[in-house]
């Protein structure tokens, strides 16, 4: 775990920013498995190289906690890329305005026809606000090539977590 640590604080911090919205009762977090969203061969046919190892992060794989009702999975790979992390938390849509609609616009692009709304970060991060939650998708060691396999992730995991709805 102390490998992956530094990985998925920075990987948070890109992502996730700081979050301001308050501890929802949904249960959300008890209910979803983020490992079940993105079985390991979509992974595998989206990302260079083969998934050694899937886990459900815990709030102490963080260097900054997550929010309480976000539930994360890292997907390990021997490929380029290294890992991939996918989150999912409920959110408001202001709160999604405020932290990344409004947030470092130099750094940060819209991304068309994905959910109600979606922006790319940096070269390796992309959050998608779509029906009060927010998916996270990020990549360790990415380059800016990297958002259409993001975007292919995303729409992958959006299909998926409709179904749960």
């Amino acid at each position: 775990m102390a490998r992956t640590a530094l990985i998925l604080g920075l990987v948070w911090v890109v992502l996730a920013g700081a979050c301001t919205s308050s501890p929802r009762t949904s249960g959300e977090a008890a209910t979803l498995d983020p490992c079940s969203v993105l079985p390991r061969s979509l992974v595998e046919t989206t990302l260079p190289g083969a998934v050694t190892q899937v886990y459900e992060l815990a709030a102490e794989d963080f260097h900054t906690p997550p929010p309480r009702d976000s539930v994360s999975c890292a997907y390990e790979t021997d490929g380029r890329y290294g890992q991939f992390v996918l989150s999912t938390q409920p959110m408001k849509r202001s709160e999604y305005d405020a932290q990344y609609v409004e947030r470092d616009p130099i750094n940060t692009h819209k991304v068309a026809s994905l959910g109600e709304d979606a922006r790319y970060s940096g070269c390796g991060g992309l959050t998608v606000y779509f029906g009060g939650r927010v998916l996270q998708l990020g990549i360790q060691f990415a380059d800016c090539d990297s958002l259409r396999r993001l975007v292919s992730l995303a729409q992958m995991a959006l299909r998926r977590l409709a179904r749960t709805r």
